[in-house]
């Protein structure tokens, strides 16, 4: 009977082994959602399995291994309509009123002379531009030197300077892009166009 007995007490380890497991792998996949679990977006599991210190990709979020946490919690700003019409278009301080009606005049222009698909999309995009820009400068979303920069292009295109105006856009485009980029990428058709009809 001594034999029968040893057999028996292994196997009761190893239930009891991996009843706990179970219980363990249980509670992961309850919380988790699923089965699939890593010691990366488990801190529990980290810590039993010693991958303390490891880098954790998801240190904002509340609950690792969601949506949220790979996302983030950034907040958006709003997005600033881009419908242009001059008649509607927000009261600037007089220090940019020239900005207004210098860039609202070069896109009527723009618009007036566009022949074909192409220009009137580009004269479309210029318009939509310049709409956003005034609506985010009268929001104070645009600083003094980028203000500057524009008037410097606008005056440059009254000008008839095309390769400086087109040169202050691209300067703008290489360092301001990822803020202000819902009206750059007008602006450089704005110039693009203004260059090539020679207004």
């Amino acid at each position: 009977t001594q034999p029968s007995a040893a057999a028996s007490q292994p196997e009761t380890i190893a239930t009891n082994g991996s009843m706990a497991s179970y219980s363990t792998s249980q509670k992961v996949a309850s919380k988790y959602g699923d089965g699939f679990v890593t010691s990366a977006s488990n801190p529990q599991l980290a810590e039993q399995y010693g991958n303390v210190g490891t880098s954790n990709p998801y240190s904002n979020a509340n609950r690792p291994g969601t949506a949220a946490a790979a996302v983030g919690n950034t907040p958006k700003k709003a997005p600033v309509s881009g419908t242009f019409d001059p008649n509607s278009m927000p009261a600037l301080s007089e220090e940019y009123k020239y900005l207004q009606d210098g860039l609202m005049a070069i896109v009527e222009q723009l618009a007036a002379c566009a022949t074909g698909s192409m220009e009137k999309k580009q004269a479309a995009e210029s318009q939509k531009a310049v709409a956003v820009f005034i609506k985010t400068l009268a929001r104070g979303g645009v600083d003094g030197d980028i203000c500057h920069k524009v008037g410097s292009m606008v005056v440059a295109l009254q000008n008839r300077d095309y390769g400086s105006a087109s040169s202050i856009v691209t300067g703008l485009v290489s360092s301001e892009w990822k803020d202000h980029k819902d009206w750059l990428k007008g602006m450089k058709f704005l110039v693009q166009m203004a260059t090539k009809k020679q207004l």
